[in-house]
């Protein structure tokens, strides 16, 4: 007969090599040794405590003990006690900061804040490293909200509200003058710039009928200009070589030079009158210098000879305004003086 155990309390279990009646008197056996072994826990459950139920520190063996060598409830810790928190040198009053590296001490002071008042003796502690609200001096790239086109309040300006700002001002001038600079140089550096236009237009001629109608003239070489009917401005077309300038009514007016030319009557030219003469004698005169009339022959353009032709001398002492030197045998134009 086979007689296997169980592997704690080595009953006696049934087995398949065993016939029924073998195996009932090995069970007959195992209800005899469970009822010892219930008998002893019945007896051992008797002893013990309600599952709710109370128990004085002393009654568990060596909670006491245990518990003397804990802190009260109300403790401070040291940062110092803690194992990941780096603290060394911190100043009072250090808060913890957790990090991904763990805890850090921290340098703002989160208890300044008890029983809803402020500790002023810790507030110090609390604004070290920041910014004063008046006169702030940042570091950094500080940013703030850009104001929209056109605001003119106390709100910061940002970078790009000024940019924004500048461009609408430059608008479409051109690159030669979408700078101050620019504009400074192309009004002369002139800090008073309108007042010197207005002194130049000031100094200008103002609009005239009569420069009006000169404008309006047209003419081509040789055409004289001159004061016509009422003082307007007329035009006397040139004349044909040969011609000389006359009066018709009071008007200049060409007309044919007489066959026998112009004789000049020395008698009649008084000081201050102008001549055309020819200097007959040797040497020079120069511009601006005088000679005496003796030297100087009175000249007439002949018409039927087509020469000038001399007649005489003049009197007096006569000025060569003619702009060059006069030489012997040459015609200029001279100013009787004396």
């Amino acid at each position: 007969m086979a007689d296997p155990r169980s592997s704690n309390r080595n009953y006696p279990v049934p087995s398949t090599e065993n016939t029924i009646e073998q195996d009932f008197l090995r069970l007959i056996e195992l209800v005899g040794l469970l009822d010892v072994d219930l008998a002893t826990v019945i007896a051992a459950l008797a002893g013990k405590a309600a599952t709710e139920h109370d128990h004085a520190i002393d009654d568990i063996t060596g909670l006491a003990t245990a518990l003397s060598a804990k802190a009260a409830a109300n403790h401070n810790h040291a940062l110092s006690g803690l194992s990941d928190v780096t603290a060394t040198g911190a100043p009072v009053g250090t808060v913890l900061v957790k990090t991904s590296g763990g805890w850090q001490a921290g340098g703002l002071d989160a208890a300044i804040i008890q029983s809803g008042t402020i500790d002023a003796a810790r507030l110090p502690t609390l604004t070290t490293g920041l910014a004063p609200l008046a006169s702030p001096a940042f570091s950094g790239t500080p940013s703030a909200p850009t104001p929209a086109p056109g605001t003119n309040t106390t709100q910061l300006a940002t970078t790009a509200f000024v940019a924004a700002a500048a461009a609408a001002l430059v608008a479409s001038s051109p690159a030669t003058l979408d700078t101050l600079n620019e504009l400074a140089a192309a009004l002369g550096n002139d800090a008073n710039f309108a007042t010197t236009v207005t002194t130049a237009l000031g100094n200008k001629q103002p609009l005239s009928a009569v420069l009006t109608a000169f404008a309006a003239l047209a003419w081509t070489s040789g055409d004289l200009l001159y004061a016509g009917a009422a003082g307007a401005l007329a035009r006397l077309p040139k004349g044909s070589d040969g011609q000389i300038l006359t009066l018709a009514s009071g008007l200049p007016s060409w007309a044919a030079a007489p066959a026998t030319g112009v004789a000049v009557d020395n008698g009649a030219l008084a000081v201050g009158s102008f001549a055309l003469l020819r200097k007959t004698n040797s040497g020079s005169v120069n511009s601006g210098s005088t000679i005496n009339g003796s030297n100087l022959s009175p000249s007439y353009y002949q018409n039927s000879g087509a020469a000038w032709t001399n007649s005489g001398s003049a009197s007096g002492s006569w000025r060569n305004v003619s702009g060059i030197t006069i030489t012997q045998s040459d015609i200029g134009l001279f100013q009787r003086i004396s």
